[in-house]
């Protein structure tokens, strides 16, 4: 009956160990990384474009530093918050926008996002019911969310935090 038990309980555990070691930046790798810098960006590509017009103007000419083919700006929003708002170099749209509390990690030749990654070290080990750590991965349509946990990620931030 213990085998049984323990059986049971491996394939509980195995799957979220599992999926907690694949999300990090190895495994969201691109393929190419183009050298170009932001054209003059298309405000209107997005819903909330216009509400980060400032911001997103000044981010023309800077170069790609995420994902290959995006420009991440990250801008303030208020007392623990932050946007993250993805530039695609290419067209020039704004693809994506996701907000954090306690900042992100992103790299420029990976696909994966981050938000609040540390979350252990802001709230000494009580960490409150409104947060996580929120991983995303990039697309042309914008971010898609892969996962969100109450564990800090473990791995090194380049870009970010």
């Amino acid at each position: 009956m213990s085998k049984y038990f323990l059986y049971i309980l491996a394939l509980c555990w195995l799957p979220g160990l599992l999926a907690s070691e694949s999300l990090d930046f190895d495994n969201f790798l691109v393929d190419t990384i183009l050298d170009q810098k932001v054209p003059v960006i298309d405000i209107s590509s997005h819903p909330k474009g216009e509400v980060f017009k400032e911001q997103l103007q000044s981010a023309t000419g800077n170069t790609m530093n995420y994902g290959g083919q995006y420009y991440m700006l990250q801008t303030g929003c208020g007392t623990m918050c932050q946007v993250f708002l993805a530039v695609d170099i290419t067209s020039g749209k704004l693809v994506g926008m996701e907000d954090s509390n306690l900042g992100g990690c992103f790299q420029e030749n990976s696909k994966l996002l981050i938000l609040n990654p540390f979350l252990s070290t802001y709230f000494e080990g009580h960490i409150p019911e409104w947060a996580y750590t929120y991983y995303y991965e990039i697309t042309e349509n914008g971010f898609s969310l892969l996962s969100k946990t109450k564990k800090s990620f473990t791995g090194l931030c380049k870009f970010g935090q």
